[in-house]
């Protein structure tokens, strides 16, 4: 395992997996700088909702999740997610395969959709950042 973070003693890292996690992957991880927690299932895959109250326990009240467009719909659908930062590049790509900030089963209603309130728009050369809470967060 090459990745930075689990060979970063400065950032406690901890590694969510299910019970389905090969052996071998959670012992090479213990052999590094991260931690392992073994979580239920939901939807077969970590169970955030418990993920986020173990944290609690362990005195983690601010988690970030960088994450692909499956982790992402699971947090929101779940309801763990309290702000979000999404960042629009200056560039067009794009495609009928092309991977989106949000997947799993998303929402088809502009009913069902998401609502934040923005309460931050900054610029970073060509980019945007743009800051929300959830609303009735």
């Amino acid at each position: 395992m090459k990745a930075r973070i689990l060979n970063s003693p400065e950032a406690r890292t901890i590694i969510a997996v299910t019970q389905k996690a090969p052996e071998t992957f959670i012992e090479s991880v213990g052999k590094k700088s991260a931690e392992v927690m073994v979580c239920p299932e939901a939807d077969n895959r970590v169970d955030l909702n418990y993920l986020v109250r173990k944290l609690g326990e362990m005195g983690i009240d601010s988690i970030l999740i960088e994450a692909g467009g499956e982790l992402n719909f699971s947090a929101l659908r779940q309801g763990i997610v309290d702000k979000v930062y999404a960042f629009i590049a200056a560039k067009i790509i794009g495609g009928k395969t092309a991977n989106t900030p949000m997947g799993g089963a998303g929402f088809e209603k502009i009913s069902e959709a998401v609502d934040l309130n923005i309460t931050g728009i900054e610029k970073f050369k060509n980019d945007i950042l743009i800051e929300a809470y959830m609303m009735g967060k």
